[in-house]
């Protein structure tokens, strides 16, 4: 990786909101973070934490479901990329490890895949949404509570 790819990797990060931008190619890893300004204390919380839980979202999930969260930035798509069939619809059974989503980033494919095996609740994002790390994907119900 070359400095203008990491010049333009820094330039990404800086017109998204995003506040850290990891790209790996090859043997070469690069990991970019925003500086946080800083802001009032928090009780216990730090300042990452206490920007990410006072975002306006998506209404808080039931005690007994697990939300799926995008753990990169980039696009989501409900199928295996762009412009193909939803892997999974509100109701649908999913294994621990199944792919349920994908984020596309730097034109780059990742599976999101379902921690748990349950039932599929809500579909938060929408196809082809930009998403950043934390953004709520997709809400499950896991199989041993159901």
């Amino acid at each position: 990786m070359d400095r203008d790819r990491i010049l333009s990797l820094l330039g990404l990060l800086k017109s998204s909101s995003a506040a850290e931008l990891a790209v790996g190619e090859g043997d070469f890893y690069v990991r970019l973070r925003r500086q946080m300004p800083p802001g009032p204390p928090s009780s216990g919380a730090t300042t990452g934490q206490a920007a990410v839980a006072a975002e306006p979202g998506p209404a808080a999930p039931a005690e007994d479901t697990l939300v799926v969260r995008a753990r990169l930035v980039g696009f989501f798509h409900r199928g295996q990329g762009p412009e193909t069939e939803p892997l999974v619809e509100v109701g649908d059974r999913v294994e621990a490890g199944q792919t349920i989503g994908t984020i596309e980033s730097l034109r780059q494919i990742t599976a999101v895949t379902a921690p748990v095996s349950g039932t599929v609740v809500e579909i938060v994002a929408e196809e082809h949404q930009p998403v950043q790390f934390g953004d709520a994907l997709i809400v499950l119900k896991p199989e041993s509570e159901e």
